[in-house]
């Protein structure tokens, strides 16, 4: 982690891993985070990961990984 504290130079926020809410009446929901937009103070940070594995083709990750990215900005562009 030191590494990467280095490397990237800020906090990645949320964009991978899980997010959701445990309600005090017993129901849960959580997801999976693999895209995310977070708003703040009229600036929105777009994130996208994915499920990289031993066996993982790294362009074909990183084509995907543009792609989920790509999406999420398309959806963020039709906000008001």
């Amino acid at each position: 982690m030191d590494i990467i504290d280095t490397l990237e130079g800020r906090p990645r926020g949320v964009y991978s891993g899980c997010i959701g809410y445990f309600s005090v009446s017993g129901p849960f929901d959580l997801n999976i985070v693999i895209r995310t937009a977070v708003f703040h103070n009229g600036e929105v940070a777009i994130g996208a990961g994915g499920a990289v594995v031993a066996l993982s083709d790294p362009q074909a990750e990183y084509e995907e990984m543009l792609l989920k990215a790509e999406r999420l900005q398309t959806a963020v562009s039709k906000c008001p």
